[in-house]
């Protein structure tokens, strides 16, 4: 990275400063057998030991079956020891250059150091200044970086990196510059801010770099001085030096973003400027992307700067033609006239000698293929010769791609080579490529079910000796999104047990991401897994519930309400309680579910009042979501929403005004969503009603408008199941609302409709309580009256016609009864008054 130091603990010479060979990466880890060799764990700490043997070779009966690390068996104690030398008279160079090392390493390995161990250490390392070594100088500089200092502690150290920043040697003024944005603050800033000006207009590279990289750091912190360094910035700009262009872009870019106006002369001025680091191109036009972002032009209006970025294409360097084919693609509404020229480029790069820019140029056609796979249908031919590609990367993206650009016959060809294509990659592509077939059938582009070739990899998955990660992310990924493909009396529940058997013989080794993705895949399934698997599976996810993000928590809770697993109120708080005081990134499916499971818990009084409370702030960040989405929020979410803030209603009044403006928004949604199906809408209704019924009147005129709307909807769907229309006639009559009598006429003859068409079992299990329910609440409905005659009538003898002992089958004796007498009340309101007597 560029942009940060540059010179790691090697000292940039191949060689560690402790004196070894360097080593793989996979050997800095201490890596090795439990009974390590004890000459090499106490020659770590020996620094005149050496790291071979004394004869000059390897020993290589144990080079074979032990790999070590040059830092295994390092204790701080032991190094806090070995820093006193940091005090000598005479330094030794490589001596202090290896204690420094290690001192890094364990900072590095989150080693812990107590206020007084770090003053200690920062004080001896102050005393090196003495010392010319320039590789000790930097590990100097890097020790003080890991240890930022007190205020006290900065006065004392700033005096020696200022002569440092002031000295003709570049390699010092480009270190200390980089230690000083880190320790100073705005006060001593601003007394060393002209050095630091001097520093970007500086004629060595390393130096012009360091002071353009402290300024992005500073202007975090410092925004106010560093939007001072503008003219010394600008100069830069004009530097032959490619990384000191690229940095100063980047700087110039970030002191300007807040203003689009001045993005917009900025992007201006360097699309015509003379700027030739490919790096600093790069960053142009990443800069053009976003202006043309904020621009929102539609598709028929020709787009500012798009012109820069077609003749990016043409660049001579690759990482430019890249992102510039990158940005096009990933225009708002981009047209197929606009892909073309980039798709042209990467079909270029398809045949390419460089493995790096073949699989650069096949996923960046992957992507555009999503939405539109006729444009990129003219690569098909260069894309099936990667499929034998030698990186198997490159071939799964190829063929992943190719099945979504394909017609018919060519994805019946890639089916055919499916089978031997499998057998050759490793489990983690199979995957991606199972999720491509499963998106084609969903898409309805082929007719074969993929349950065979799934079952067969999943067996293969469970015949495995070696469970390795991918296997078991694989796991997870089809136990929630594939398995219902799987055809055959019973076979897909038997494979679900087999793998959940796996996961629980893994439990010991289970964080909670993948124990809470197990309890919210088996919610979705309709298995019956053996209750002491779930529950050692739930105890595992408490057990690490320190470690659980917001999303993890969410799964849990969802397979913990759905499954019917037991969570006491403690621990339902101290799940709640991680939630809060966890910040990743959740959508609206991980907090609609959440609060769904809270009304589930909240039926078996598993939530608390202290739970209660939060409702308000959870749904607040649902509507956060939902308005940060950037796309159609799924309606059913929305409906989860709606159902979870009904735990209001018996634990906490909460900030009825903000609970209304939330509530208000989730209502607009629905109504906006052509996508809503029945039992959504019927299950919105439904927790409005109870809203009303536990905060009162919280709906303002327009939100009342949108619910009546919501019903009309509900009333015109295609197939409404006779429970959905009870359900939401039972709710608009207790929210008062006026509802057309023409859309409550259409809604019993659904529901009468909906009831014969039923079997004899339905009719009892649904039928007749949903009859009940519609007669008794829309017999206080105004419009009932208007309703035509002979169908009120009718829905009456349809409940009459039910027998006695099948109305206490479905209900209970003393409900039917209840039913029957609450009928005889409110017949006269549902039927006219002389119907009755007749």
């Amino acid at each position: 990275d560029p942009g940060k130091e540059g010179h790691g603990v090697s000292a940039g010479e191949g060689k560690l400063p402790l004196g070894g060979e360097r080593r793989p990466s996979s050997c800095l880890v201490g890596l090795g057998k439990p009974h390590t060799n004890n000459t090499m764990a106490s020659n770590a700490q020996d620094n005149h030991a050496p790291l071979r043997a004394q004869d000059g070779k390897k020993d290589e009966d144990d080079e074979e079956d032990f790999e070590y690390s040059p830092f295994h068996g390092i204790e701080k104690g032991a190094v806090l020891q070995e820093a006193r030398i940091f005090h000598a008279a005479q330094t030794d160079s490589r001596k202090c250059q290896q204690v420094l090392t290690r001192l890094l390493y364990l900072l590095t390995q989150g080693e812990s150091f107590t206020k007084n161990e770090a003053t200690e250490v920062f004080f001896s390392c102050t005393k090196l200044f003495q010392n010319g070594d320039a590789n000790l100088r930097r590990l100097v500089y890097l020790i003080i970086k890991e240890l930022p200092p007190g205020s006290d502690e900065v006065i004392i150290v700033t005096a020696s990196l200022m002569k440092d920043m002031t000295s003709n040697n570049e390699l010092y003024k480009g270190g200390s510059i980089r230690v000083l944005c880190r320790i100073l603050d705005s006060s001593l800033l601003q007394q060393v801010e002209r050095y630091f000006k001097q520093a970007i207009v500086d004629k060595a590279p390393v130096v012009a770099s360091a002071a353009l990289v402290s300024g992005l750091h500073m202007l975090r912190e410092n925004p106010d001085i560093v939007k001072r360094w503008s003219s010394e910035v600008q100069d830069a700009v004009q530097s032959r030096n490619p990384m000191v262009q690229f940095h100063s872009v980047a700087l110039l870019y970030q002191l300007k973003s807040g203003d689009r106006l001045a993005i917009s002369k900025l992007v201006s001025s360097l699309t015509r400027g003379n700027v030739r680091s490919p790096l600093a191109q790069m960053m142009i036009v990443r800069c053009v992307a976003r202006v043309i972002a904020d621009s929102q032009a539609y598709a028929d209006q020709e787009r500012p700067f798009y012109d820069f970025l077609e003749s990016c294409l043409r660049h001579k360097g690759e990482m430019v033609i890249f992102e510039a084919a990158k940005a096009i693609v990933e225009l708002n509404g981009v047209t197929e006239a606009e892909l073309a020229p980039a798709i042209t480029i990467l079909q270029l790069f398809l045949s390419s000698s460089k493995p790096v820019l073949r699989f650069a140029a096949v996923r960046i056609l992957n992507k555009v293929a999503i939405d539109h796979p006729m444009a990129v249908s003219n690569c098909n031919i260069d894309m099936e010769t990667l499929i034998s590609d030698q990186n198997r990367s490159i071939a799964t993206l190829a063929i992943t791609t190719l099945l979504k650009t394909g017609n018919e016959s060519s994805i019946d060809r890639l089916m055919k080579q499916m089978s031997s294509f499998m057998t050759e990659i490793g489990d983690e592509f199979k995957i991606v490529v199972v999720d491509a077939v499963h998106k084609l059938n969903a898409a309805g582009k082929h007719a074969e079910p993929l349950g065979a070739p799934l079952e067969e990899v999943v067996r293969r998955f469970l015949s495995s000796d070696d469970l390795a990660e991918a296997k078991q992310v694989a796991v997870f990924l089809c136990a929630s999104r594939y398995l219902d493909l799987i055809q055959g009396e019973g076979k897909r529940d038997r494979i679900v047990r087999d793998l959940l058997g796996v996961f629980h013989g893994k439990l010991a080794h289970a964080a909670p991401k993948e124990t809470g993705n197990v309890l919210g895949s088996l919610a979705r399934m309709r298995v019956s897994p053996s209750g002491e698997v779930l529950k050692d599976v739930l105890s595992s996810f408490l057990g690490s519930l320190a470690e659980a993000q917001k999303r993890q928590i969410s799964q849990c809770l969802v397979g913990a309400a759905k499954l019917g697993l037991d969570l006491s109120g403690e621990e339902t708080n101290a799940i709640m309680d991680r939630y809060w005081e966890e910040e990743s990134s959740v959508n609206t499916w991980h907090v609609g579910g959440l609060m769904w499971a809270l009304s589930r818990l909240n039926r078996r009084r598993n939530v608390g009042a202290r739970i209660a409370d939060g409702i308000p702030r959870l749904l607040e960040e649902f509507v956060g979501c939902m308005r940060t989405s950037g796309g159609e929020v799924n309606p059913i979410h929305v409906s989860q929403a709606l159902q979870g803030a009904t735990v209001l209603q018996a634990r906490s009044q909460g900030d009825r005004e903000r609970v209304a403006q939330n509530v208000k928004a989730l209502v607009m949604t629905l109504a906006g969503n052509p996508g809503c199906n029945s039992q959504v809408l019927a299950n919105s209704l439904a927790s409005l009603r109870k809203l009303r019924g536990g905060l009162g009147n919280i709906f303002d005129e327009e939100t009342t408008k949108e619910i009546s709307s919501l019903f009309g909807r509900l009333a015109r769907s295609q197939t409404p199941k006779i429970n959905e229309l009870a359900q939401a006639i039972s709710a608009v009559s207790e929210l008062g609302l006026s509802i057309d009598p023409a859309v409550l006429e259409l809604a019993l003859e659904k529901a009468l409709k909906g009831f014969y068409g039923s079997t004899e079992a339905n009719k009892a299990e649904f039928g007749c309580p949903s009859l009940s329910k519609i007669i008794f609440s829309a017999s206080k409905m105004e419009g009932i009256r208007v309703v035509s005659q002979d169908l009120r009538v009718a829905v009456v003898h349809a409940y009459e016609a039910l027998p006695v002992e099948v109305q206490q089958r479905a209900r209970g004796t003393k409900h039917a009864r209840d039913d029957r007498f609450r009928i005889l009340n409110h017949s006269r309101a549902f039927l006219k008054a002389e119907v009755v007597a007749a």
